[in-house]
């Protein structure tokens, strides 16, 4: 991204902020007074509207909320946005104390402003992180997709949902999950629902007509890898799993990127060499 656009981007940010701020500060000073603020109130909501705008930008700017991707927002940015506008809200009351000593304010406002400002700004970053997933689902939505069954309802395979709704390219369409787990039986993630377990595969497969089974639980024990495997492989279809930790981390490849079951997938340790110079040697004395 350049410079420009990257500016641009943080302006757009911080105008839609100072919408939220302005919405939020006038509906608490109508929920204060029960929808009926006398004028002398409208007049002090009018003359310190700016204040309250440029200080929650300003520790929106601190806690470098602006840094942040919304096609990747989650709690901990919702925590750190929560934290600016506090900050925000903290400068307002100091300077509304050095200047007016709070003398004739309303002190409930500046917490109600607090509360619908959090609101709505998460509210606007999770509403642009949905319409951003969706249009890349529109678009990955237009290729030939394969129908997947992931091995895995837990963190790795979350990532992989969460990685694989943002790839343009993927060409995956993921049904559901299978986990051995008893307790994530029926239950959702990110929308997808746990169908069954390890041992149910060959019947869904056959029942949602899966294309590609994959193997998102990289901490298993190789014996769950052979069970996959046997399954997937009397059932016809193909086999993946995710890429490994030190490759994603060297940004050889993204995470939905996937790769064939290898050997020490299915062993547990490295595959032996063989020195092939050394038996030749051996064999002719």
């Amino acid at each position: 991204m350049s410079r420009r656009s990257r500016w641009r981007r943080v302006v757009s940010q911080g105008l839609a902020d100072g919408v939220v701020l302005s919405i939020s500060y006038v509906l608490a000073f109508y929920f204060r007074f029960n929808l009926q603020p006398e004028p002398r109130y409208l007049d002090l909501m009018n003359r310190t509207l700016p204040l309250v705008v440029f200080a929650g930008i300003i520790g929106l700017t601190l806690t470098r909320t602006y840094a942040l991707m919304w096609r990747y927002f989650d709690l901990r940015d919702a925590v750190r946005l929560a934290l600016g506008l506090g900050i925000g809200g903290a400068l307002t009351a100091v300077v509304l104390v050095v200047t007016t000593g709070f003398l004739g304010y309303p002190r409930t406002v500046l917490p109600i402003t607090w509360s619908l400002a959090v609101f709505g700004a998460v509210g606007m970053r999770v509403m642009g992180q949905v319409l951003f997933e969706r249009r890349l689902q529109a678009k990955s939505g237009a290729l030939e997709s394969q129908k997947v069954l992931l091995v895995g309802a837990g963190r790795a395979g979350e990532l992989f949902i969460r990685e694989t709704r943002r790839d343009p390219e993927a060409t995956y369409r993921i049904v559901g999950l299978v986990d051995d787990d008893e307790v994530k039986k029926g239950r959702d993630l990110l929308g997808l629902k746990v169908l069954g377990q390890i041992d149910d595969l060959p019947h869904l497969i056959h029942a949602h007509g899966i294309a590609l089974v994959v193997l998102a639980a990289p901490s298993a024990p190789r014996s769950l890898a052979r069970r996959v495997l046997a399954h997937a492989n009397k059932a016809g279809v193909q086999i993946r799993t995710l890429p490994r930790i030190f490759e994603i981390v060297h940004d050889q490849v993204a995470l939905s990127q996937l790769r064939a079951i290898q050997l020490e997938d299915l062993l547990g340790r490295d595959p032996v060499a063989l020195d092939e110079q050394a038996v030749a040697r051996f064999l002719g004395g």
